[in-house]
């Protein structure tokens, strides 16, 4: 896991339907939980958050430069180099 920052428009998500509360929410608060993504070659996949990335989507539909159009993400597939890695000396 890498904890990273993502431009918007670099996700690819399906978009889904969600409560208008969240978008007010978003607007408010901004977004409180990284969103699960994960690389697939030169991509960024949603794998958790298709919901707050729609509704990301149309705030910044109407305002382009919005903070939101960064956003906070989880890479899941996030693969260590093995200097990094812990070694088992047994």
């Amino acid at each position: 896991m890498k904890i990273d920052t993502a431009l918007i428009s670099d996700i690819q998500f399906e978009r889904k339907p969600y409560d208008p509360s969240l978008k007010e929410s978003l607007l408010r608060r901004g977004l409180c939980f990284p969103l699960q993504i994960r690389a697939d070659h030169n991509s960024l996949i949603c794998v958790d958050g298709a919901k707050r990335l729609s509704a990301i989507t149309d705030i910044l539909k109407e305002a382009p430069e919005h903070k939101l159009k960064y956003v906070q993400t989880v890479l899941l597939n996030h693969a260590r180099s093995a200097s990094t890695q812990a070694k088992n000396h047994h």
